[in-house]
């Protein structure tokens, strides 16, 4: 019986990076699914909610109170893009790392010695840097999220607003 020769560690560090690297990808590509997905079901439920409460005279004051779907909505997706940013810091240091001498170093060596294989989201090798690039006040500044649930929200308490002052308007 023939036996496969095992491959050299540092081919199979090689392919467990390049793994890494697509595992990376696609999560960031999973999240952005979360997040279209998110702001498709924040939209359906505060239209639904919004419409439900001005077409119904017992629930029209209450229509200001929508204000917090929008809310919490923009929070679960915030909380997403903190994850996807972790990743993104991840492969962006994995691309510093390529474009770096410690690359051609490890070829000399043979050996990744200068890189912690295996950290997708980047939990380990991240720190400070990585907390940072993450954090949800960053996040929340992304005019993809601002935008769309703060508009909702500032929306939802205007017409509440407009509801009490000018009951008979809506």
């Amino acid at each position: 019986m023939i036996e496969k020769a095992s491959p050299a560690p540092f081919e199979y560090e090689l392919e467990l990076l390049k793994v890494e690297l697509d595992t990376i990808t696609s999560s960031i590509r999973q999240m952005d699914v979360i997040s279209k997905d998110t702001k498709q079901w924040t939209i359906a439920l505060w239209t639904a909610a919004v419409g439900g409460a001005l077409a119904t005279p017992s629930l029209r004051d209450f229509v200001g109170f929508t204000a917090v779907i929008p809310l919490l909505l923009g929070y679960v997706e915030a909380s997403y893009r903190q994850i996807q940013r972790r990743f993104i810091w991840r492969s962006e240091f994995i691309g510093k790392l390529l474009r770096s001498d410690a690359l051609r170093e490890s070829f000399k060596k043979q050996c990744l010695q200068a890189f912690m294989l295996w950290d997708p989201a980047g939990w380990n090798t991240g720190g400070k840097e990585c907390r940072d690039f993450a954090r949800i006040g960053k996040v929340i500044s992304f005019p993809s999220l601002y935008l769309l649930y703060g508009g909702l929200t500032l929306l939802s308490l205007v017409l509440g607003i407009l509801v009490h002052v000018i009951p008979s308007a809506l």
